[in-house]
């Protein structure tokens, strides 16, 4: 085992079996998830985040933050060829449905090709916490119920209850200049979600935390507890206390936190 593997596996807790099987694939996926959150702070501080493999290993890994599709699934996908998994990049397109037709990808996800097809995706920030065979139909991870549809020559993903989002995609690997201009796109367009709003989100066992702005949401299959940040020591709390993170300039992020997070609950109140 590689010295960066060992440490890579020292991150998410796990010290089971890593032989190339469904079991040891859907243990690490679990790991990845419930070790490491979502989020796009970088994006938030005016960054873009870097996809060399070495930066995304130090940020998640060695730093022990968290990061958004591109950087999760793409340490995922080496971590899993390290014990010889074969695995596609697969660019998909969130919310296609409400865009035009053609609309770019916006996501990452994977294709694990073992004994069939498994769609593995660490990496959506509130989506599925273990891997699926690509078939139709409905499945639970034990938290919430999902569901895939074909539709000839794409697929369609949707997510639990709680969230609603889908996204779609083709199946077909995805090249790196795509994926890398998807990366720039989101972190430096100004209609992008991301640049318009702080995300963070962490699976836990039995459901999940997501922070939007200043709101913190605590998801179980039965409730929903929320709370808002109401000053910069707040705000640290619920990164450190929720998320595992520390961030250096969380006076610089509490200032553009506040400000969409009001703007935010302007457009809560008003419906749009």
């Amino acid at each position: 085992m590689s010295l960066k593997l060992h440490r890579y596996l020292r991150r998410i807790k796990y010290g089971g079996p890593l032989s190339p099987t469904r079991q040891t694939l859907h243990n690490l996926h679990r790991a990845h998830l419930l070790a490491i959150p979502f989020e796009n702070i970088e994006v938030q501080l005016g960054g873009v985040p870097s996809l060399e493999p070495n930066r995304i290993f130090e940020k998640l890994v060695v730093r022990e933050r968290g990061g958004w599709c591109f950087e999760h699934n793409l340490l995922f996908a080496w971590a899993i060829k390290q014990i010889g998994l074969r695995v596609d990049l697969i660019g998909a397109t969130v919310n296609r449905s409400r865009h035009v037709e053609g609309a770019p990808i916006n996501h990452l996800a994977l294709l694990v090709h073992l004994d069939e097809p498994y769609l593995a995706d660490v990496g959506f920030g509130n989506g599925f916490l273990t891997p699926t065979p690509l078939r139709e139909g409905t499945f639970n991870d034990g938290r919430f119920d999902f569901k895939l549809t074909c539709h000839g020559n794409y697929w369609r993903f949707y997510n639990h209850r709680e969230n609603g989002a889908t996204y779609d995609f083709s199946g077909e690997p995805v090249d790196p200049a795509t994926i890398d201009a998807a990366n720039r796109s989101l972190a430096t367009t100004s209609e992008s979600p991301f640049v318009q709003t702080l995300v963070c989100s962490q699976l836990t066992e039995n459901g999940m935390a997501t922070l939007t702005n200043a709101a913190l949401r605590i998801y179980s299959p039965a409730h929903m507890n929320e709370e808002s940040a109401s000053s910069q020591q707040s705000l640290e709390r619920i990164l450190r206390d929720h998320f595992g993170l520390t961030i250096e300039r969380s006076d610089a992020l509490w200032t553009r936190v506040a400000d969409q997070h009001k703007r935010w609950l302007r457009k809560r109140i008003r419906g749009f």
